[in-house]
């Protein structure tokens, strides 16, 4: 039996998913690691009776030159009977890499309509040309989440994971219908995680998903959001506020779940990104002064008007104005990762430190700070101001 409930078990275990995010090695080393490490962190941080059955899956792309980065994309399922009900729980991670960053997180200003997508995901996704996007009428998410999502649902688990030889698609097409499966992510993992249950809805007409995505950048535009909304609607069976299904939940200090909307009204919206940081020295304010410019650059070249999907939004009690950018780095690592865990009073052995620890005792090198920042949304765009 586990401590946690079924919310903090679903959320830890997107943080095993990624504990190879903040390491740099070669492609067989991470993926040799990862069916290593992966289990040994669901027993060390007793996350439940979860047993990976599909995976874990780490994927490079072919244009990824470095080959001491971290994975462009890493999932797993693992399964368990939580409260008498078999659950599967598919664990997307986030950013990771430059080839990430740049075409996955960044690959905002072309788009992809998303039901066409839908109906032939085994196939790459192609973008919509601009003079042919209809904002209003259509459902368009970015070329980057409809590009990860496709690799997601049609890479196969390699050769000594669990289910070598199947993709996500083939492998839960064996699940029982009464079965919960639930998709779930932190970070561009929060924006996969409900695009990727947004196609096996749809595709496959499976009534036995749920979504469950914290610290999330926002995916596509309204019309994608409202059809998300009604696939997912709002489920809270508990009384706390991190016990939901189906929203991006999300800090309001965290620079992350502010991209990509652009709308004013909106509540998460790239201007905050600033605002958050408002009372920092000049020169930290216009390094995010700049990044959101660039952003909102690219974002024009789109021509849809990005929003969120549905979110609920807490504040972090542990903000502290930097001063510095080493403090800048720390303090948006501080909110995009450990206030999660704060929020969802999970205790501290359970934490990124942990994870890093874990890492180093496998001899992995594992990233600085500077260069973990440097592979989240938004701030990725540092990597190609200062190469």
């Amino acid at each position: 039996m586990s401590s946690f409930d079924i919310y903090q078990q679903t959320f830890l275990l997107t943080f095993v998913v990624e504990a190879l995010q903040d390491t740099k090695a070669p492609l067989a080393v991470l993926q040799a690691e990862a069916q290593s490490m992966m289990p040994k962190l669901i027993s060390n941080w007793g996350v439940g009776p979860w047993k990976i059955v599909w995976g874990p899956t780490v994927w490079k792309h072919t244009l990824e030159h470095d080959p001491k980065t971290g994975p462009d994309n890493t999932w797993f399922i693992a399964r368990s009977n939580v409260l008498g009900q078999d659950t599967y729980v598919l664990a997307i991670a986030g950013s990771a890499s430059t080839y990430d960053y740049i075409h996955d997180d960044f690959g905002i200003d072309s788009v992809v309509d998303f039901n066409a997508f839908v109906a032939s995901y085994t196939v790459p996704p192609t973008t919509t040309p601009r003079d042919k996007v209809n904002d209003n009428g259509t459902a368009y998410v970015a070329y980057g989440t409809a590009s990860a999502s496709y690799t997601l649902l049609n890479v196969p688990a390699p050769v000594g994971a669990a289910s070598a030889g199947l993709n996500i698609v083939q492998f839960l097409s064996t699940v029982s219908p009464s079965s919960q499966i639930v998709s779930a992510g932190h970070s561009l993992g929060a924006a996969l995680a409900p695009t990727v249950a947004m196609v096996l809805k749809k595709a496959k007409q499976w009534n036995n998903l749920t979504v469950y995505a914290t610290a999330g950048p926002t995916p596509g535009n309204g019309q994608f959001a409202n059809q998300y909304y009604l696939a997912f609607p709002f489920i809270r069976p508990g009384p706390q506020p991190w016990q939901c299904w189906n929203k991006n939940i999300c800090n309001s200090n965290d620079v992350v779940p502010q991209a990509w909307c652009t709308t004013a009204a909106s509540n998460l919206k790239l201007a905050n990104i600033v605002t958050i940081y408002q009372s920092a020295p000049a020169l930290l304010r216009a390094v995010l002064e700049g990044i959101v410019a660039v952003a909102k650059a690219l974002l024009v070249l789109s021509e849809i008007s990005y929003a969120p999907i549905a979110n609920v939004i807490f504040t972090s009690d542990d903000f502290v104005v930097p001063t510095t950018r080493a403090e800048l780095d720390h303090m948006v690592g501080v909110q995009h990762h450990d206030a999660y865990f704060d929020f969802m009073k999970l205790p501290p052995s359970v934490s990124v430190k942990a994870i890093h620890a874990l890492a180093a005792e496998h001899g992995l090198t594992v990233k600085t700070e500077r260069e973990r920042i440097a592979d989240l949304p938004v701030f990725g765009l540092l990597k190609i101001f200062e190469q």
